[in-house]
């Protein structure tokens, strides 16, 4: 009922707010079939690193600046 009103952006951002400070980076999985989650981690800044078909798939990550 609520997809394309942002509620995924907004989980995405709350969840990567709650991890510690020291964190460098984020990495995740989705479905290989999952085309709208893996536009919305790409736009996120997500980088699609591996898509395996044949385990159904995908693994993206993102790294944080460092200060």
């Amino acid at each position: 009922d609520y997809a394309g009103q942002g509620l995924g952006r907004w989980l995405l951002a709350y969840a990567e707010q709650q991890a510690p400070q020291e964190t460098t980076t984020f990495s995740l999985f989705t479905g290989h079939h999952s085309d709208r989650n893996i536009a919305i981690y790409q736009r996120a800044g997500y980088d699609l690193v591996d898509r395996d078909p044949n385990a159904g798939v995908v693994h993206l990550t993102k790294a944080l600046a460092t200060v």
